[in-house]
């Protein structure tokens, strides 16, 4: 490298290798990789069919959020479950961004 816009160029062409995917934690601090445009209910998939069964809402950031949120980089997310019955993925797969 010669200079710095070299390097930012280099840099800048890392970064857009990841453009097609989001990066989110679980709530135990795992890191999750999913297709770019996912769901909270796709998240919930991620992690377990049976997590994603039973979903009925979910918490992104500590913020209750619609289940056709786009999960962004870096966010933290806990799906809301309910205890017996199939939740709202079950009812709702067509708000899933990986159909």
């Amino acid at each position: 490298m010669t200079d710095n816009k070299e390097f930012m160029n280099l840099l800048k062409d890392d970064l857009n290798l990841f453009a097609d995917t989001v990066f989110c934690f679980t709530p135990t601090g795992d890191v999750k990789s999913l297709p770019a445009g996912s769901t909270p209910i796709d998240f919930a998939y991620n992690v377990h069919s049976a997590v994603g069964n039973r979903m009925i809402g979910a918490r992104v950031n500590g913020k209750l959020v619609t289940i056709d949120y786009e999960i962004k980089n870096g966010d933290h997310d806990f799906p809301e479950l309910q205890r017996s019955e199939p939740g709202l993925a079950e009812r709702g797969k067509e708000h899933a961004g990986q159909k």
